[in-house]
Order: structure tokens, then C-alpha cells, then sequence
């Protein structure tokens, strides 16, 4: 019996693959496929990839103008053509447009192409470059595509307007046991948080999407406020100036990249999400699954689970003052931050990662039925 095959396309593996694909490949590996990756290495020699059978380097640029992706279609269609694989699944707005049209000749042969859409860069409220560049782009990509998976009401209802079948999921899910967990009890001493301050983590990329740059902008007001940013990009130096000029370079701490995310949670006192756009919002569960008091921008899709004054307290993602106020009402309030931590961790279990993974199985199992009923279909005749 021919060996199952599932290939995933993302543009970078640390923040991509490695944030929301590995308990899916685990359980892939379960159902008898075998695992393969294709996504730029940044990660060094060292990438490995947890439950990944074979790893292929493509040299994807994250602006759809890189040249790196017209090399990559090239690699990536000679790939896909030589491995017949039942199931190429994609993500990322630039790796999933070249994967999807390497896959053509593929997808003609039976290959099952979806497209995880982890936000829509076109959205209400959004620049509108994004419209102009984005939206026909994936208007016209939809055509050779199986599937849309989508993560948030407002981009499930704009997938259905391409005819293609839509899913909305609950993202990759969040394994409470990992962001509970802490082998560090010490970790607010080697970070430099005096005894008595407040400490408020962010997690994420560090790029103009996020927007730390507001929440440090907001602590620079404070008092005896520290922030912590677990994420790498290319927005760091310019934070560590901006902190210089606003004088608080002292109290923020660019950890970088971290997997022990357990550690910092348990060490915070307050999450702080900030974004312009967001498909989920991945972080920002796994802050309440750890039942930390949230201040969050009202970015698309964090909406669906960031309530007012019950799971968060939200404003938008320029208000400065918002955050500046949130923080400080929750340091203020020993009784609010109870009740939001409270309400956090028992919204968070409607994203858990059994529950996660177990919509993304029926979607793959019933994808795969269906290539199999056409092949005995084209059998038949």
C-alpha cells in the first residue's frame, strides 16, 4: 500500500511552522502520513522540525516582489510533481499563492490543495494597498484551491464570496499543560524585575503589525512598570531608541525568541496584545489559558473571544492612552484582575488543542474521502 503523503508550505519555519504546525504533524504522522516541509530556514544549521519527516529549504521572500519566490516555484512545482502528494496544505500570504500555483498540474491529478488563512491582509478598516495587492490575488488563487480554513467570522464570510468551500477553525489550539508550565521560579530575578514591580509581556514578532511600539509608549508613563517582549524582527533597534528617548530603557527587556512561554507567563502580572490585525490572535489565548489579566487592541478575530471588562479590557490599537489606562486600572485592581483571569482560562478551553485539532481532522478526512471516492469514480468508467 502506497504511503500517504502530506506536504505543508509556509514562508519561515520558527515563527510559522514551528508556532502553529506541530501537534497537527504528530497526529498526521498517527493517520500514516508522512510529513514533509517546505519553508525558508531561520533557524540555521540547526532546523529541526518536531514530527517532520523530510525538510525542504525554499528560498521565500515575505514581499510578494521577492525574487526568492519565483525561485521558489520553480523548486516547489518540481517537488510537488515528483512526490504525489495527497494533501499540499499552505499558509502565509506570499508561500501559499506560489505554492498553489505549482500545485496546478498536481491538483489535476487528484492532490487536495488548502489554504490555512491565518488572516486576510484585506479586512475592514484596512490600507487600502492591501485591497489593491491582496484581494484579487487570492480572488483569482481560490480557483485552485480545495479549501479555505479561515480562523474568524469576518474572513469566512470574505472566503465565501471566492466559490470555493470555507471552514472556519480554531486555529492550532493551545495546550494548556505547556503555557501552565514553569521550571523557572526565578526568572523575574534574571530578568531585573525589582520585587514589587509590575511586569507586562507582550509575545510576537517584533514588526509594525504588533505595535509594541504603543504599549511602550504607554509604560514610559508609568510607574515602576517593566515590559517584556518574547519575539524577534526587525523593529528592535528601533524600540530599544525608542525607550532611550522616552527614558525608559531600563524597564524594557527584548528577550527574543523563547519555545518555554510557560516560564514567562507565570512570571507576568499582565498581557498586553497590541495589534493592527489579527486572524486569531494565537498568543493572546494562551495568555488566558494561563489565566493572565489581557489589555488588547480590538483587532479582527480577538474580538471573538476579548470581551470587555470580562475576558480583557480592549481599545484601539493606536490609543495610547487606552493602554496607559488599561494597564494602570488592572494594577489598581486586584479584584478586576481576578475576575478577568477567571473568565480568561474558561473561555480559553473552547480553543484547546483537542478541540483544534479535532476540526482540522474531519476537514483532512473528509478532503481525502473525497479523492478517494473520485479515483474509484475515474476507476470505474
Amino acid at each position: 500500500m502506497r504511503t500517504k503523503k502530506f506536504l505543508l508550505v509556509a514562508t519561515i519555519v520558527k515563527l510559522h511552522v514551528n508556532v502553529f504546525y506541530l501537534s497537527q504533524f504528530k497526529w498526521l504522522r498517527e493517520m500514516g502520513y508522512e510529513v514533509h516541509v517546505a519553508a525558508c530556514n531561520d533557524m540555521g544549521e540547526d532546523c529541526v522540525i518536531e514530527n517532520c519527516d523530510k525538510f525542504f529549504d525554499m528560498p521565500f521572500s515575505r514581499s510578494p516582489f521577492g525574487m526568492g519566490n519565483f525561485r521558489s516555484y520553480f523548486k516547489l512545482k518540481k517537488l510537488i510533481d515528483e512526490n504525489n502528494y495527497d494533501i499540499v496544505a499552505c499558509s502565509t500570504p506570499v508561500a501559499s499563492m506560489v505554492a498553489r500555483l505549482a500545485a496546478c498540474a498536481a491538483r489535476r491529478r487528484g492532490t487536495k490543495v488548502i489554504y490555512h488563512a491565518h488572516g486576510f491582509h484585506f479586512y475592514k478598516g484596512a490600507p487600502l494597498v492591501n485591497w489593491i495587492l491582496y484581494y484579487p490575488a487570492e480572488r483569482f488563487l481560490a480557483r485552485f484551491t480545495d479549501m479555505i480554513i479561515t480562523l474568524n467570522v469576518e474572513d469566512t464570510q470574505r472566503a465565501s464570496e471566492f466559490n470555493v468551500p470555507v471552514e472556519n477553525s480554531l486555529g492550532p489550539g493551545v495546550d494548556f499543560a505547556r503555557v501552565a508550565a514553569s521550571c523557572n521560579a526565578t526568572l523575574r530575578e534574571e530578568l531585573g524585575i525589582p520585587e514589587g514591580s509590575t511586569l507586562v509581556l507582550s509575545l510576537g514578532e517584533l514588526n509594525k503589525n504588533k505595535n509594541h511600539m504603543t504599549v511602550l509608549q504607554a509604560i514610559a508613563r508609568l510607574t515602576d512598570v517593566y515590559y517584556v517582549i518574547c519575539g524577534e524582527g526587525k523593529l528592535r533597534e528601533k524600540l530599544l531608541r525608542e525607550s532611550k528617548r522616552l527614558g525608559c530603557e531600563n524597564r524594557l527587556i527584548l528577550a527574543g525568541y523563547k519555545s518555554n512561554i510557560g516560564d514567562f507567563f507565570n512570571a507576568a502580572d499582565i498581557f498586553a496584545f497590541p495589534s493592527i490585525r489579527e486572524g486569531i490572535g494565537q498568543s493572546s489565548i494562551e495568555a488566558m489559558a494561563a489565566g493572565l489579566p489581557m489589555v488588547t487592541s480590538r483587532a479582527r478575530g480577538v474580538t471573538e473571544y476579548a470581551k470587555e471588562g470580562e475576558t480583557a479590557l480592549l481599545c484601539d490599537y493606536s490609543d495610547i492612552d487606552g493602554f496607559e489606562n488599561n494597564i494602570q486600572r488592572l494594577i489598581s485592581d486586584k479584584n478586576l484582575r481576578d475576575h478577568l483571569s477567571k473568565n480568561s482560562r474558561e473561555a480559553a478551553k473552547k480553543y484547546s488543542v483537542e478541540s483544534a485539532q479535532g476540526v482540522i481532522k474531519k476537514i483532512y478526512t473528509r478532503l481525502q474521502q473525497s479523492k478517494h471516492a473520485a479515483i474509484k469514480a475515474n476507476t470505474s468508467k
